[in-house]
Formats: structure tokens, C-alpha cells, sequence
């Protein structure tokens, strides 16, 4: 996130995201070949397919340290 937020880089660029993963330790090798392949494209549509039933807010940090964050589900088509 640190990348992206603060310094803006471009997360939709796989160099960016091979350079990220290998300053993590992740092997090099590895992510360049799962960059370049499905390798987890029905993991990823599953997980896209949730997405719209939920909803989130972003935290709000106060000097106190206290957090007030929600995260909740939307109903879907399915439940209306």
C-alpha cells in the first residue's frame, strides 16, 4: 500500500510489481513467470465475484489511538 499511496507507484505495471515482490523476498523468478500466466486467474475471479456484497469504510485514527472503521455486507440481487 505504501507503494501505491505514498509513492505512487503503478501497481498495474508488472516490473513494478516484480521489483515490489523481490524488496519482500519473494523469488524473482517465480512472480515474473505468474505475472506473465493465469496461473491464479480463477483464484482472482472468485474473489471478484464477492467483491460486490461488500462494503467498507476507511478507518479514521485519532490521537487517542482509537479506530472507527465498519465493514459491512450489501444485500445482493439474490436477497432483495
Amino acid at each position: 500500500m505504501r507503494a501505491h499511496q505514498c509513492e505512487r507507484e503503478l501497481l498495474s505495471d508488472h516490473a513494478t510489481l516484480a521489483r515490489l515482490a523481490a524488496e519482500v523476498g519473494l523469488p524473482a523468478t517465480e512472480v515474473t513467470e505468474v505475472l506473465a500466466s493465469d496461473r491464479f486467474a480463477e483464484e482472482v475471479r472468485d474473489d471478484e465475484a464477492l467483491a460486490p456484497s461488500w462494503a467498507s469504510e476507511p478507518s479514521v485514527f485519532v490521537s487517542t489511538g482509537a479506530s472507527a472503521s465498519a465493514v459491512r455486507s450489501l444485500p445482493t440481487s439474490s436477497s432483495r
